[in-house]
């Protein structure tokens, strides 16, 4: 929970969220600015093992491109990209 709490406090408002049949959330969308430009559409994508995968806003960078787990599920590497 702590990514994506995280992830929900940095962003603050959104509005929508879509779910895949595991209910896991699959696309978030957020609230846009006052001069009536769109808000951020963020997606989730998951391995077979629904764990989590990557993380891409409709921003120039992703949050995270893709996370590879150990066998017992820990997270092995998580790659970013740098801002």
């Amino acid at each position: 929970m702590g990514g994506l709490y995280n992830l929900f406090l940095f962003k603050q408002l959104h509005v929508g969220c879509t779910y895949d049949q595991a209910n896991l959330p699959t696309l978030m969308t957020y609230l846009g600015d006052a001069s009536g430009n769109a808000g951020e559409a963020v997606s989730f994508t998951y391995h077979p093992q629904m764990a989590l995968n990557a993380v891409v806003g409709s921003g120039p960078f992703p949050y995270v491109l893709s996370t590879t787990y150990e066998a017992v599920g820990r997270v092995d590497v998580r790659t970013h990209t740098q801002m």
